[in-house]
Formats: structure tokens, C-alpha cells, sequence
């Protein structure tokens, strides 16, 4: 009778053993693979694919315009890039989301729109010249913004030093 007590016990133990093994491994397995769905859920952020064609000239005679600055900021931050030796720039963007979309190429026109996104799209633009008088006002309100930083980072050295 001792023996089949002793039997029946290590039985009793082989099975608690095996049903927290299986149960131990059902939920490891199980966060495993919702940590893998939700991290595939977060990288993807529903994300189309944006292309923007910058050219400069009119018509026929159009040639791609090589390094204008694209940036496109919206609540979920900021996308940018330069253009390449093709005109072309291509920025991830999530749908349903708007955003704020500035071109600037030296010499040219600055170019501003909003747009919501809904899946992906191709943008093409012809940049205009801009007059000496607005690239001069541009490059004169440049120069205030460097000198104004200047001061302000000297300003904060100094506050910083009288702490």
C-alpha cells in the first residue's frame, strides 16, 4: 500500500510538473508573439510613400533641379530629404495625418502647401526664380536669424556662468 501511495504521488508530480510546464509555455509563447505583432503594428504606422519631382525651367525645357530641401512636418514630426540628381525625393508619411510641406532650393522661390495624406502620391513642381530683391531679402533675413542666435547663445554663456 506504501508503494502505490508512493507511485501515485510521483505521478501526481509528474503531471503538476508537465500542466505548469505546458501552461508556462503557452504563455510565453503567447507574449512572444503579441510583442511581435505589436512591435510590427508600431513600425509600421500605416506609411505611404510620398514622391516630390522638382524641376526648374518651363515646358519641354525642364531640368531636374539637384539638391532643393524638402521637409514635411505634421504631429507625428518631421520627414526630410534632398532632392537627387533626378529631382526626385521620396518621404515616408502617415495616412490620415496632415502635414505642412515646404520646398526651398537657393535662387528659387520658397514653396509652401498643406495636404492631409490618404495613400501614396507623386507631387511635381516647377520652381520659379526668385527676383534678386526677395533672394536678397531672404539671404538679409538670414543673416538677422544667425545673429540673433549668436547673441542669444552668448547671452546663455553668460547666464550660465552667473549660476
Amino acid at each position: 500500500m506504501q508503494r502505490i501511495k508512493i507511485y501515485l504521488v510521483g505521478i501526481l508530480i509528474v503531471f503538476i510538473t508537465y500542466t505548469v510546464g505546458v501552461a508556462a509555455q503557452s504563455i510565453l509563447i503567447n507574449s512572444e508573439e503579441k510583442n511581435i505583432l505589436n512591435e510590427e503594428i508600431r513600425n509600421t504606422k500605416y506609411d505611404a510613400m510620398i514622391t516630390f519631382y522638382i524641376y526648374e525651367g518651363e515646358g519641354c525645357s525642364c531640368i531636374p533641379l539637384v539638391g532643393a530641401y524638402i521637409n514635411a512636418t505634421s504631429s507625428e514630426g518631421p520627414e526630410y530629404n534632398l532632392t537627387d540628381e533626378e529631382g526626385m525625393c521620396v518621404l515616408p508619411m502617415v495616412i490620415n495625418i496632415e502635414y505642412r510641406v515646404t520646398i526651398e532650393a537657393e535662387d528659387y522661390h520658397l514653396v509652401k502647401f498643406d495636404f492631409n495624406v490618404v495613400e501614396d502620391q507623386t507631387f511635381k513642381f516647377h520652381m520659379g526664380e526668385a527676383d534678386d530683391d526677395s533672394s536678397q531679402n531672404l539671404q538679409g533675413t538670414i543673416q538677422i536669424i544667425k545673429e540673433l542666435y549668436q547673441v542669444l547663445k552668448l547671452r546663455e554663456g553668460i547666464n550660465n556662468v552667473l549660476i
